[in-house]
């Protein structure tokens, strides 16, 4: 059984993860302006370059984190769910 990517299944990926690093970048740059005072930009380039080098799955926070939803905008409004991955399990589940 052959388990690697088709050119096509690794073009999407590539296109797919260059996007997230896209988006992941501005939001993380609006959400410091806001900070008062805001991080200095070296220590936020630093994070974001580690965040993206990792190849470990590393599951989001909790919904209850109110320093990563609600800050960043994602949300803003409470939600049944303890997380963002039993919110798609559950969606997911719906849908079958």
């Amino acid at each position: 059984m052959n388990f690697e990517f088709s050119t096509e299944q690794e073009l999407l990926r590539k296109t797919i993860r260059e996007f997230a690093k896209e988006e992941i970048n501005n939001r993380i740059r609006e959400w410091n302006k806001k900070n008062d005072p805001p991080l200095k930009e070296g220590y936020v380039r630093s994070q974001l370059e580690w965040h993206l080098k990792q190849r470990k799955k590393i599951l989001p926070p909790n919904y209850s984190n109110p320093s990563f939803y609600k800050d960043l905008g994602l949300i803003d409004k409470e939600t049944k769910f303890k997380n963002p991955i039993s919110e798609v399990i559950k969606k997911i589940k719906e849908k079958n």
